[in-house]
């Protein structure tokens, strides 16, 4: 009995993940960030004028969706290594809906968290020069 419950709110989870992911690929879709002015403001870049690693994210995930690898990747490169993750993830997701379980974690070591670490501050450096 206490399996089931824990299950239930694991696919419960799972399905309020999606629609929001869904929700929030279907905004990115239909407007673009790059002429509405209510998508959220970087405050690094208002502070300082410099941009930060997720900076151009959402205009880049407009290009992509587009179907703009190009396009997307001039707003910001991380997307090449983002999307895969969140995608996988959400297809872990899917996985619990329909087959009642996750995929296989990713590995999220000290060993994948550093280096991943140094890419991404080494990214928002070179892109600031």
């Amino acid at each position: 009995m206490k399996y089931s419950k824990i299950f239930e709110n694991r696919k419960i989870k799972a399905a309020a993940i999606i629609f929001i992911a869904a929700v929030c690929i279907l905004t990115l879709y239909l407007l673009n960030p790059a002429e509405y002015t209510y998508y959220p403001t970087c405050y690094l870049y208002l502070l300082t004028g410099k941009l930060c690693p997720g900076c151009g994210g959402m205009r880049g995930m407009h290009q992509l969706l587009h179907g703009n690898i190009i396009g997307a990747l001039k707003f910001n490169l991380l997307l090449a290594a983002v999307v895969p993750v969140g995608t996988y993830y959400l297809l872990s997701e899917f996985s619990v809906l329909l087959l009642g379980k996750p995929f296989p974690h990713l590995p999220h070591s000290k060993a994948v968290f550093y280096p991943v670490l140094f890419i991404v501050v080494l990214y928002w450096i070179l892109r600031n020069l």
